[in-house]
């Protein structure tokens, strides 16, 4: 949502360029993350209007690896370097999985 009193011109290659992920394990101990910045080819300038909100999605494709651990995670996205968004989600240990046997 463009909450200034001027319209705004974006580049749609500048709405998910740069985002960051991070993890902090539940004890606050150990955290984790990194800065990401993709190439977009599918760009273009628009004009945001004062109060108009613009919305768009973006598969992130993170390490598989990176999601494994009970904790908290955050995904930060950026904006020519200006934070934009934020989505922060918790994942916990319910134990390993056990195998069902029918009856």
């Amino acid at each position: 949502t463009n909450n200034g009193t001027k319209d705004i011109s974006l580049n749609r290659t500048h709405i998910w360029k740069d985002f960051s992920y991070a993890f902090s394990a539940p004890n606050g101990g150990e955290r984790s993350g990194a800065v990401m910045t993709r190439e977009q080819q599918d760009g273009g300038n628009f004009i945001l209007p004062s109060g108009e909100s613009y919305r768009s999605t973006y598969a992130f494709e993170l390490p598989p690896d990176f999601f494994n651990a009970a904790g908290t995670y955050t995904l930060r996205t950026y904006i020519d370097h200006t934070y934009s968004n934020e989505v922060t989600f918790e994942l916990y240990d319910c134990g390993r999985p056990q195998e069902v046997k029918e009856q």
